[in-house]
């Protein structure tokens, strides 16, 4: 194991040509001018395939959120309300009309019964009376 020194690099896994690299540089150094003096002037031109450029992806054309794109309302409710404050998942209009209507339903069931309780007590009188308005 090297410890101080940078590790080796396969230039034939990269995709370049060294030897290509080295011919572009010794053509370069005999472009010199003459009144650059002692400077050195080359130029290395490096060409490589670009990496495909995927469009579409995994993007959803017929249906779904635009990626990247502003949040939805709701997202953006959601966002910022807490969930303390945030609308119950059941409505407290369905309870309160479920509750009126039992309500109801037993207010019409008491008065039936008392009906009947009176009904009965003519009956046993001797009175002559029809049957009550709930048992028709």
């Amino acid at each position: 194991a090297q410890s101080g020194s940078a590790p080796a690099v396969d230039p034939a896994k990269l995709g370049i040509s060294i030897d290509r690299i080295r011919r572009e540089l010794r053509e370069s150094d005999t472009e010199t001018r003459a009144d650059s003096g002692l400077a050195i002037n080359f130029r290395v031109e490096v060409f490589g395939q670009a990496p495909p450029i995927d469009i579409i992806g995994d993007f959803n054309v017929l249906s779904g959120p635009v990626p990247g794109s502003a949040p939805s309302h709701r997202d953006h409710i959601e966002h910022v309300t807490p969930q303390i404050y945030r609308a119950p998942v059941v409505p407290f209009s369905a309870i309160a009309v479920w509750a009126a209507k039992k309500l109801s339903e037993k207010s019409a069931k008491a008065r039936c019964e008392e009906e009947l309780a009176r009904y009965r007590v003519e009956i046993m009188s001797g009175a002559n009376i029809g049957p009550p308005s709930c048992a028709r």
